[in-house]
């Protein structure tokens, strides 16, 4: 798909995406749901592996699918108040529904729809990867089932020798001698004791065969076709939005409507939650080589001419200029802050981070507010909490970042961010206006908002769940 829709591109100047949009909503032929379900253990291995291969594939095509026609599901780009606009535009591959010719809600309504039948193919291939032992992703080898699933430990031959001293023993002992009621003892207590080892066995081959189960949907799962970062965007669509039609909120969002609220989270708003959390750690955390990490642990304390530490200064050749040492001091980070920025951006003109806000708002207001007691079912409940920890993750990773405390961009992108999480503005960013350098106490105060939030969702309620309270206490 993606060498059909390059090619496409550079036929039609530009526009080839809108040429082939017919892609994004085109259906799948599927095996009938039937052979994925309880008859897929009645199917022959060759039949188990064709249904679990066109699940795969069908997955990575819709993931690709997504991945090409997100970017031309944003609007188009506003003037940032940071100056990341052109960054972003680059980083995006200059892809807007202006500049292909669409209309942004109707392809943002197909790509939510697309991310659904996501969510039930990832679904179905979960189940189907478990059980088909001969199915391996492309690249990989098969992998080896454990000898212990089919290992006979019943000893049938010596249990039917046991069986046959059971029951030709008589029904009363009264007349046996002591060596037959000897053997009969023994024979039972025999019996007895292989019963409960084949108990135990089946029970340890059980948790053998769910191991590799777990390996099996493991591998699938990890070969699939990554989604990309920009594809979190989708959390400020208006298909997704908790409180409604999403694009007509100029402000913060005021309380009488998430007390409306019914429902939040779900299996594709926890999809996008985790995928931002990925996107959020691997941009803004510091990632140093392995090497030098070693030898920063005192593992390998010599300092090679080919060493990866970022910090280190290197002479430059004879016919290097002077000016040249500060584009060595700043090679380390400044490709890799550019694409931080870039990417914080787009997450914030989609309004994203303001999605985090009535996310947070949402489950504040379902755990404790005065519907709470309609949210009482365990499986509501679940969903909340796995909403909340997600959503924990994604703030813990954007406090903790030094990248937007070090500098003075850095420090507009996080009041932007802030601003939005804690208000659930979607307009300010995009609006154009220059702003000032932002205060300390401004910024605490921001932190403030969003910390009730966290705080309320933690303490308003009661959960048995240590570990769901421990993340937000790290929060």
């Amino acid at each position: 798909f993606r060498l059909m829709s390059t090619l496409s591109d550079l036929r039609h100047g530009g526009k080839g995406l809108s040429e082939i949009d017919a892609m994004l909503e085109c259906p799948l032929l599927l095996p009938t749901a039937a052979s994925s379900g309880m008859e897929f253990e009645e199917l022959s291995s060759i039949q188990q592996w064709v249904v679990t291969s066109s699940y795969f594939f069908a997955t990575c095509w819709v993931r690709q699918l997504i991945n090409s026609f997100i970017h031309a599901a944003n609007g188009p780009d506003a003037p940032s108040s940071t100056g990341g606009s052109s960054a972003a535009a680059a980083a995006a591959g200059s892809f807007t529904s202006s500049s292909q010719g669409f209309d942004c809600d109707e392809v943002q309504k197909k790509i939510v729809a697309r991310l659904r039948a996501l969510v039930d193919l990832e679904e179905e291939l979960r189940f189907t990867a478990s059980k088909c032992f001969i199915f391996s992703p492309p690249g990989l080898d098969l992998l080896p089932a454990p000898k212990e699933l089919y290992d006979d430990e019943d000893n049938s031959s010596d249990d039917n020798g046991e069986n046959e001293i059971i029951m030709d023993a008589p029904e009363t002992t009264k007349n046996v001698s002591k060596e037959t009621k000897k053997a009969l003892a023994a024979a039972k207590k025999r019996a007895t004791t292989r019963a409960k080892d084949r108990v135990k066995s089946k029970q340890k081959r059980l948790k053998i065969k769910q191991r590799h189960e777990e390996n099996l949907i493991n591998r699938s799962l990890g070969a699939l076709r990554p989604l990309d970062s920009q594809v979190c965007v989708a959390l400020g669509f208006a298909e997704l939005s908790v409180v409604g039609n999403a694009d007509t909120q100029g402000v913060s969002q005021g309380l009488s409507q998430f007390q409306q609220v019914t429902s939040c989270g779900g299996p594709v708003t926890t999809l996008l939650l985790k995928l931002l959390r990925k996107a959020l750690s691997d941009a803004l955390s510091e990632k140093k080589g392995l090497a030098f990490k070693a030898r920063m642990e005192g593992n390998n304390l010599e300092e090679d001419a080919d060493n990866d530490n970022p910090y280190v200064a290197k002479e430059p050749s004879p016919a290097t200029n002077a000016t040249n040492f500060a584009n060595i001091a700043l090679a380390s980070c400044e490709d890799s802050s550019k694409k931080s920025f870039a990417l914080l951006d787009s997450f914030l003109k989609g309004g994203v981070f303001a999605s985090l806000y009535e996310h947070l708002a949402a489950v504040a207001e379902l755990r404790c507010g005065p519907n709470s007691s309609a949210n009482d079912d365990a499986e509501t409940e679940s969903q909340l909490v796995e909403t909340a920890r997600c959503l924990f993750d994604c703030v813990k990773s954007m406090m903790s970042s030094e990248l937007l405390t070090r500098s003075v961009s850095g420090k507009m992108f996080l009041a932007s961010i802030l601003k939005q999480i804690a208000e659930g503005d979607r307009v300010d960013y995009g609006c154009g206006k220059r702003r000032r350098r932002p205060t300390t106490a401004a910024m605490g105060k921001l932190m403030g908002y969003v910390m009730d939030n966290v705080n309320e969702i933690i303490t308003g309620a009661y959960t048995g769940d240590l570990d769901f309270a421990m993340d937000g206490v790290y929060c």
